[in-house]
């Protein structure tokens, strides 16, 4: 047990160098350099070098500013942590007040022309079978089913839930507890690792929101930052399409494991009746 503990330790320590204090010290670096280039030519990193030439430092500061910057690095990263969770908040808000309704109702009209064009090639007298999938892709990369959220990811995540419910009569959110009891290890790694993905783009989306500080005076930050939360916001579309991915694809998989071991009859498989009755007994209304 020693052993594990230990190991685990080190882990995590490992992690929070990665995720936390390496980070921070390159933004604090960052924000220093900067500073002492504020008043000279945009790119002159002369002011720098002249700093960091200075000959004959005490020994006691060298340590004492070495002891500040690994505080002032763990400050930054957990700053950044915060950050990223209020960023996640505000990718799957489900409201955003006035321009939250105004987002959702251009989504609505996105994604409603979308589905009128795939519907009227659906009833065509003869349907194009390339040109239905292309039709269907493009709606669904606007959402799975019709929008009901400011924001993609939001929408993303409401839909696993839609058509879970729609197909099979579950509700995702009393399911889900016990289907993560008996899905496999290797399933749930799979789920646990999409998910760390998403926090880690939502923290890289935070780290580019603090090189906005820097920006006050010296204005290419502004550039870094705005392409980092860039990044960040595509990576986070992508790790939130494979973790919906996922989750739909355990409940298709392994929600019959959760009928069994309710001890309900379902001969015919999972249909919408076993599915009621599962969320039935499950919701406990």
């Amino acid at each position: 047990m020693t052993g594990v503990l230990t190991t685990l330790g080190a882990k995590a320590a490992e992690r929070w160098i990665a995720l936390l204090a390496l980070p921070g010290a390159l933004f604090l670096a960052f924000v220093a350099a900067t500073w002492l280039m504020r008043d000279g030519r945009l790119f002159d990193v002369s002011p720098v070098v002249a700093e960091l030439s200075r000959p004959h430092r005490p020994a006691a500061s060298l340590v004492l500013l070495a002891a500040a910057v690994l505080v002032g690095a763990a400050g930054a990263g957990f700053v950044a942590q915060g950050l990223g969770a209020l960023v996640q908040r505000l990718w799957f808000a489900t409201r955003l007040g006035p321009p939250g309704w105004a987002l959702t109702a251009l989504r609505r009209w996105w994604w409603k022309r979308a589905d009128d064009a795939y519907g009227d090639e659906l009833v065509a007298s003869n349907p194009d079978m390339r040109k239905l999938n292309l039709l269907l892709a493009r709606r669904d990369r606007i959402c799975p089913v019709q929008p009901d959220r400011p924001l993609w990811m939001a929408d993303r995540l409401r839909a696993v839930g839609e058509r879970v419910h729609g197909t099979y009569g579950l509700d995702l959110g009393s399911l889900w507890p016990r289907l993560w009891l008996v899905v496999p290890d290797g399933v749930r790694t799979e789920l646990s690792s999409a998910r760390a993905r998403l926090t880690d783009d939502a923290r890289l989306c935070a780290w580019g929101l603090m090189y906005l500080v820097p920006a006050l005076w010296w204005w290419p930050s502004a550039v870094i930052a705005v392409g980092t939360c860039v990044v960040a916001w595509r990576r986070g579309r992508a790790s939130c399409d494979t973790l919906s991915d996922l989750i739909e694809s355990a409940v298709d998989l392994h929600a019959g494991a959760v009928v069994e071991h309710l001890g309900i009859n379902a001969p015919e498989g999972l249909t919408r009746a076993v599915g009621d009755q599962v969320t039935e007994r499950l919701r406990k209304d």
